[in-house]
This record gives C-alpha cells, sequence and structure tokens, in this order.
C-alpha cells in the first residue's frame, strides 16, 4: 500500500476518490470576499457533489467533480480569482492573524514579494508551506506548515501539533468550525450572505476553520462555535463515505465521541487528514479499527480489530 502524500490534488491534476475528484483551491491571502465565496458555493454545488472540506494548508477541498465538470469548474475558479495549487503558485501564507494583526499582514506582503518571480518556487514539494506569525491573538498556536515567520524577522521550523480549531468570539472575527472540517456549499452560500451584510470577509485559517471578520456572533448550528465543544478535539477523514480506501464510517463514529483530548480516527493507515500524533489514533482495516495511544497511523497499535463499540466503552 502507497503512502505517498507529496501532492495536492489540483485543477491540473485531480485525485480520485471514492465519490469522484478531488480538486483543491487557495484564496489569495487566505481570503474569500462574499463574492468569491458565493461563486465557490455555485460552482461546488453545480460541478461536484457540494462538499467543501477545510485543509491544514489553508487551502479548500472540492469533492465530487466529474472529467466533464472540471473545465467550468475551472473557469468559475479564474473568475472569482480563486487559484488552485500548484507549482507556478507561490507556497500558501498562513497567516495566523490574517486580517486581524498589521504585523501579520507585514511579513505576509514581505513574503510575497520575495516569492514573487523566483523561480525556485517550482522545486518546491505541493505541500510546502509558510505560517506568519506576528504575535496577535491568534500568534504562538501549533500549525502544519513547513516554516514560520515572526514579526521580529525570525524564522524557524513550524511547531506541529494538535491544535484545536478557533470558534466562537475572537479580536475583530468570530471563528465557526464546520465539524470534522466539512461543509457544504449551502453552509458557505449563508455565510457568504452574512458577511456581506455586515461588510466583512471570511478567512481561511490552518487550523480547519473559518473566520469572520468584523461581524458579531453568528447562531447557527451547522457550524461549531462553543470553544468547549469536545468535537473541536476530533480529526477525521472522510472514510468511506468517499475514500476507496476507506473501510469504516470515520466521522458518523467521530460524532459518538466525547473526548477531554485530541483524537485522530482515519480511514486508513495514510492518516491524510492528521498525519501527526494524536492522544489517541483509530485507524480503520477491514471494518474495524486498530488503536494507537500517543501517536501516528504508522505507529505500532496496542489493539487490533475493534470494533467502535468496544473503543466507546474504553474510553
Amino acid at each position: 500500500m502507497s503512502l505517498k502524500r507529496g501532492w495536492c490534488p489540483s485543477l491540473d491534476r485531480p485525485m480520485q476518490s471514492g465519490d469522484g475528484l478531488l480538486v483543491r483551491v487557495q484564496p489569495r491571502r487566505a481570503t474569500l470576499t462574499p463574492q468569491a465565496a458565493r461563486a465557490l458555493a455555485d460552482a461546488a454545488a453545480t460541478c461536484g457533489n457540494g462538499i467543501i472540506e477545510l485543509t491544514q494548508r489553508g487551502n479548500l477541498q472540492l469533492r465530487g467533480l466529474r472529467a466533464d465538470t472540471i473545465a467550468p469548474f475551472a473557469a468559475a475558479m479564474e473568475a472569482a480569482d480563486l487559484p488552485s495549487p500548484g507549482p507556478l503558485l507561490p507556497p500558501p501564507l498562513l497567516g495566523l492573524d490574517h486580517g486581524l494583526d498589521p504585523r501579520t499582514e507585514a511579513v505576509v506582503a514581505a513574503l510575497e514579494a520575495a516569492f514573487a518571480d523566483d523561480p525556485r518556487l517550482a522545486a518546491l514539494p505541493g505541500k510546502f508551506a509558510v505560517a506568519v506569525d506576528g504575535g496577535g491573538a491568534l500568534g504562538g498556536r501549533a500549525v502544519a506548515a513547513d516554516l514560520v515567520a515572526f514579526a521580529d524577522g525570525r524564522i524557524d521550523p513550524a511547531s506541529h501539533g494538535d491544535t484545536p480549531p478557533p470558534a466562537g468570539a475572537l479580536p475583530g472575527a468570530f471563528g465557526l468550525a464546520p465539524p470534522f472540517a466539512q461543509f457544504d456549499a449551502t453552509m458557505l452560500r449563508d455565510l457568504a450572505g452574512h458577511a456581506a451584510r455586515r461588510g466583512g470577509t471570511i478567512r481561511v485559517t490552518p487550523w480547519r476553520a473559518l473566520l469572520l471578520t468584523g461581524t458579531a456572533a453568528i447562531d447557527d448550528p451547522r457550524w461549531i462555535t462553543d470553544p468547549a465543544d469536545p468535537r473541536l478535539l476530533v480529526t477525521a477523514c472522510i472514510g468511506m463515505a468517499g475514500c476507496l480506501r476507506g473501510t469504516v464510517p470515520t466521522r458518523a463514529d467521530a460524532a459518538r465521541l466525547r473526548p477531554t483530548q485530541p483524537v485522530h480516527v482515519s480511514g486508513c493507515i495514510k492518516g491524510c487528514a492528521h498525519p501527526g500524533p494524536s492522544a489517541l489514533t483509530l485507524i480503520g482495516r477491514d471494518g474495524a479499527y486498530d488503536r494507537v495511544r500517543h501517536g501516528r497511523t504508522t505507529d505500532t497499535p496496542d489493539a487490533t480489530g475493534l470494533t467502535f463499540e468496544a473503543i466507546l466503552r474504553d474510553a
């Protein structure tokens, strides 16, 4: 079984999955205007199956596209100025306080200028990303990036870890986390309308959550807005619902958990949703789960072939 994770599904190179083709778009400066968000929602519903996922690299992943809908989807994204990740596009700049702190914006602008027209970008891996920490309200959080740049000019290896998505009231924004990083076109279209009415924008974060800037609290049960919600501690891929390798209903099972520590529910050993370690990692295999404590999907499990009922009893 191949464990290769070195490339991102893009419009030039879509990835086949159990529910169709996967593609990703990479909003510039991690920002969706209300108009761009509506265009993305419409294209996701028309050209795909309407499912949208957030990645740790600040991308939006669209599911359920087909060979005959790739071209119209690409045209819609070009019109909305939503590029797809690729070797000629600068690596994602994951501003931890994008739009909320001028120090972060200054570092992002400087890095964008440094990356412009740099031929070495073509040699970077498809998942290379740079986090920008300006020291604001969301600074200091672990992030799935390769490097982190600070407002004082330092550049260090990024700090990886299980960082719950920001949810609820934040300085200058309101955090909304979709359960298990998945939402649909209707949810995005409604958010776009709310942002337009309030004069705000939608920011994509590297923690699988969205931020609405310049807006009051939103009461919508489809989104997680309570920072104490236990679902924020769970990472789960789509599993058998949309993956050719999945043999377990990962997200349906994950919804039954009420953890106090980070949990990763993976449909297979690849661990696409979370390559790093978690306090508890559950790996789907032949319709059951293997269990790893304080490790990752590729570590040796302490128990194998568990039913989810057995996992719940032992939780």
